[in-house]
């Protein structure tokens, strides 16, 4: 298990893993950018994003959010899962 996706990357190699599951948000390396490092050093093993960013709901007047998972997904993730959103966060 990583601490983060900088973490993750450099334990990558040595581990042998054949699934990876991150989050977008991160410290050091944000998940997107750590899919996008794997999809270069390693094409075939899978990897599954979650995030709850994109699944709060906006407000009057907001803007919209990104859609992190459809990002994901852009950038060759296996599968997203999109983390519930807790009521009144």
């Amino acid at each position: 298990m990583a601490a983060d996706g900088l973490d993750g990357l450099r334990q990558f190699p040595a581990v042998g893993l054949r699934l990876v599951i991150c989050d977008v948000f991160m410290a050091r390396k944000d998940g997107l950018a750590t899919l996008k490092k794997l999809r270069e050093t390693r094409g075939d093993v899978p990897v599954i994003v979650t995030s709850g960013g994109s699944m709060r709901p906006l407000r009057a007047g907001e803007p919209r959010n990104p859609d992190y998972l459809q990002m994901a997904t852009e950038l060759g993730a296996a599968q997203t899962i999109a983390k519930p959103s807790i009521p009144g966060s």
